[in-house]
Formats: structure tokens, sequence, C-alpha cells
């Protein structure tokens, strides 16, 4: 009898130490976005980045200055070192296409670091990329869309890649 009761638990053992093994996998590919959440996501140089920091803060903040501009940054305070995504787009009034860097005033930034030293790129000329807006909720004030862009940090003449960008659902103050 005593054999089948350290049987049960070996097997008992053995199912659980699977299972927990198995949640623990990492994926570097953003999740869904949760349809009734400020949600904010990319990939920085290929790895998964996401807003993150203490509970009950919000780390995206979106502003709306009609005529003028549209701004969002997004935070992570949740590795070694904090990192920062910001995007400017100038003349947004509806859904569209917008270009970062180029020839146009708009611009994108990735900052990364601690407080003592921060590494900053920020799109140019050269260091491109693009903001798709697939909804922009004036009456309730939230929008949502994809990003990608190549930005430079000048002090080391090093490009940084963020691709698969997506935001959803991100509310904005108005102004």
């Amino acid at each position: 009898m005593k054999k089948i009761h350290l049987f049960h638990y070996f097997v008992f053992f053995v199912f659980f130490a699977f299972a927990a093994c198995q949640s623990c996998k990492k994926d570097d590919t953003p999740p869904v976005p949760n349809e009734k959440h400020n949600y904010f996501a990319c990939k920085v140089d290929g790895k998964h980045w996401e807003t993150c920091g203490p509970i009950n803060m919000s780390w995206i903040t979106a502003q709306y200055f009609s005529g003028s501009y549209f701004d969002i940054e997004a935070h992570n305070s949740c590795e070694i070192e904090n990192s920062i995504i910001y995007l400017k787009i100038f003349g947004l009034n509806d859904t569209g296409t917008f270009v970062l860097g180029g020839l146009s005033n708009n611009f994108g930034y990735y900052s990364i670091g601690t407080a003592s030293l921060q590494r900053e790129y920020y799109t140019d000329t050269t260091h491109t990329g693009v903001v798709h807006v697939s909804k922009f909720e004036m009456s309730g004030q939230k929008i949502s869309g994809t990003y990608n862009f190549n930005a430079f940090y000048i002090d080391s003449n090093k490009t940084i890649s963020i691709t698969d960008g997506n935001f959803e659902n991100v509310q904005f103050y108005k102004y």
C-alpha cells in the first residue's frame, strides 16, 4: 500500500513539474492586445518590448494638440535599464499613414539606460519609419495603429531597429 501512495506522489510531482516548466517558456512574439486596455508593444532589435512599470501607474501617455501634433510616450521600467519609445506626428487629424524622419517633421525616438547614462536614438533623414493609424476616435479619445522605425545614436554611430510595433486603444488627452 505504501508503494502505491509513493507512486501517486511521484506521478503528481512529475505532472506539476512538467506543467510548471511549460508555463515558463518565453515567447518573443507580442501578445494579442486586449481591446479594453492601453497596449503598446514592439520588438527592439528583435527582442520583445512592451510597457511595464509598478502597478496602478500609467506607463503610456498620449496627447492630441488639435491643429498641431499628436504624441505618444511609452515606458518600460521593469528591466535593469529603463527604456522609452516616443512617437510624434504633426498634422494627424484622422486615420492614415505617417512617415517618421526623412523629410517630415514627424519622428520616432528610443531611449535606454540608467539615471546616470541614457543612450538616445532618433529617426533622421536617413533613419526612417512609418506609423499607420488604423483608429482615431475623437469622442472616445482612443487611438490604435502600428509602427516601425530605424533610429540612430549619434554618440556611437549605432542604429537600432524598432519593428512589429502595435498600439491598441490608447487613451489620449485632448488639448
